[in-house]
């Protein structure tokens, strides 16, 4: 981690401080020649000004030499001395008005003689003062001698640049040296500064490399500047998010597998065909939700003249229900066999499955044993909704519910065989019995409002001259026109029967029909009548 880390951190570092040292040079470099060229031009225009100045002190001492016509003598005593006193003259000649040498500061080997003409009166016609580069480093200044309107002499000055010039240099130098030392003492100080702000970053960029290569443990150190801290506490943040979201991601991978098996096995318990039952016309629905739940229906033949019809419902999701419920549909089919007593499959059934139910799991089941012969029914609820019985002679829905606790409940045996009742349903020609499971009536539509039974008993109700496919038909069109846009949040099973005797068979009177029901049947005594509307009816 700390090769990656000094690596990267390095590289970062480098190329800060390289970057940086750039811009501090190209400052440094232009600030340094501004002031160098701002100096040095001020510089020799002071010194231009001194000598300027120097060169009409002697051309005003030479005009009274010249009106007052001094000797030789005196005038070579004033250039001496002025140039005596003055380090930077180089020589100082004095020009009369006829053009010959009246003095000269290097000797009086050329007084009296003619000056250069051309460079006099190059120099004559500049004006009253004026400065020339007759030399790289010896310039020239000339100053005339005027009186009276006319130019009686001039003075002619040449001064040396070389002093100010190695004192310009040596100043260079001096300036040059410090600033590099300045220089060495900033890239030292850019190095440790980009080393303090960089580090953080060549830590962050190997979070990110490792990010990169599937590590989401490793957490940054939150140290350094605020900056710093925070991008460190996001970017932790961040990929604690990213570690939850994953887990979250491979934990619905799973489930979604989960759910596609047990839709497999649910479906695999769906009745593909429905059974030809002598005299009934059987219709179904069943829809199942985006969450898989635990709804069955199916039909068992206990004998030849006896069959069972079962709707359940398991409150477990997923593939725990669905085993659940494979687990019931077995059970179901080995207690059934030859067993015309509902609450006595029923009781079986649960002693069957009850240890292998995990706690918190349970099965509503509604089983109704049907006689082919006499066309009694005698059914079971554990724990179910009503079953509903709906008269055609009457035109009259009858809401029938025997009592009774869900399979698979932790409880001892003889707790729950009291607990449940069966009773006995005697069907008339044209009869139908609609058995289903909550998710038909609890469906939300708009405004929340439960799909509810009222409106199967109207479809049954406009439609009973109709076959039991058909009315199914119409009322799963009704619950799909009701729920809408909605999600449908549990599985909807229906199973309608509708009783269709032949002539014969109705004109028939059964030797049975009045024999003594079980001790365990009861009277139904919880029939409601087309219950009020908008309301589930009592259990």
């Amino acid at each position: 981690e700390r090769d990656l880390e000094w690596s990267g951190g390095l590289s970062l570092r480098m190329k800060f401080s390289a970057g940086t040292l750039l811009i501090i040079l190209i400052l440094l470099a232009g600030s340094y020649y501004y002031i160098n060229s701002r100096s040095t031009s001020y510089i020799y225009s002071q010194l231009d000004k001194t000598v300027d100045a120097l060169c009409n002190t002697i051309a005003s001492q030479a005009y009274g030499y010249i009106i007052n016509d001094r000797s030789d003598a005196e005038f070579d005593e004033l250039v001496v001395s002025y140039q005596r006193a003055n380090d930077i003259l180089n020589s100082i000649v004095i020009v009369g008005a006829e053009g010959e040498v009246l003095a000269d500061s290097r000797g009086p080997g050329r007084l009296h003689t003619p000056y250069d003409p051309q460079q006099l009166r190059r120099f004559m016609d500049a004006g009253q003062s004026a400065r020339f580069d007759v030399a790289t480093t010896a310039p020239v200044m000339v100053r005339r001698i005027d009186h009276g309107g006319s130019t009686v002499g001039v003075v002619i000055m040449q001064y040396s640049t070389v002093t100010i010039g190695e004192e310009l240099t040596h100043s260079r130098r001096i300036i040059l040296i410090i600033t590099g030392i300045g220089l060495l003492i900033g890239i030292a100080g850019i190095y440790l500064l980009s080393n303090y702000f960089v580090r953080p970053i060549g830590r962050i960029v190997n979070r990110v490399r490792k990010f990169s290569q599937g590590d989401l443990d490793s957490q940054l150190p939150l140290e350094g500047a605020e900056e710093f801290y925070e991008i460190s506490k996001a970017l932790n943040e961040l990929i604690m998010r990213i570690r939850r979201d994953r887990k979250n991601i491979v934990e619905r991978e799973i489930l979604h597998k989960e759910m596609q098996l047990a839709e497999e096995i649910q479906k695999a318990l769906i009745p593909r065909q429905l059974p030809t039952i002598h005299g009934f016309d059987i219709g179904t629905i069943y829809k199942a939700a985006r969450m898989v739940g635990g709804d069955l229906f199916d039909f068992v033949k206990i004998d030849d003249e006896t069959f069972g019809v079962v709707v359940a419902d398991v409150s477990g999701k997923g593939v725990p229900g669905s085993l659940v419920m494979t687990m019931v549909r077995t059970a179901l089919k080995l207690e059934a066999k030859g067993n015309r007593s509902a609450r006595d499959i029923l009781v079986r059934l649960n002693d069957y499955v009850v240890d292998d139910i995990k706690r918190g799991m349970f099965v509503t089941i509604l089983l109704a044993v049907i006689d082919i012969r006499t066309r009694k029914v005698n059914f079971a609820s554990a724990g179910h909704n009503p079953i509903i019985h709906y008269v055609s002679r009457d035109h009259e829905a009858l809401f029938l519910n025997a009592k009774g606790m869900p399979v698979g409940i932790k409880t001892d045996r003889a707790e729950f065989a009291a607990g449940l009742e069966e009773a006995v349903i005697n069907l008339a020609p044209e009869d139908f019995l609609v058995i289903y499971t909550d998710g038909v009536t609890e469906g939300r539509g708009d405004q929340q409002r439960a799909y509810g039974t009222d409106r199967v008993i109207d479809i049954v109700r406009e439609n009973q001259d109709r076959t039991a496919g058909e009315i199914a038909s119409a009322i799963e069109d009704d619950i799909v026109r009701f729920i809408g846009k909605h999600d449908q949040h549990d599985d909807i099973t229906m199973v309608i029967l509708k009783n269709c005797p032949t002539s014969q068979e109705t004109g028939q009177e059964t030797a049975d029909s009045d024999a003594q029901e079980n001790s365990h049947r009861v009277k139904i005594d919880s029939i409601v009548v087309d219950p009020p509307r908008d309301r589930e009816p009592e259990m």
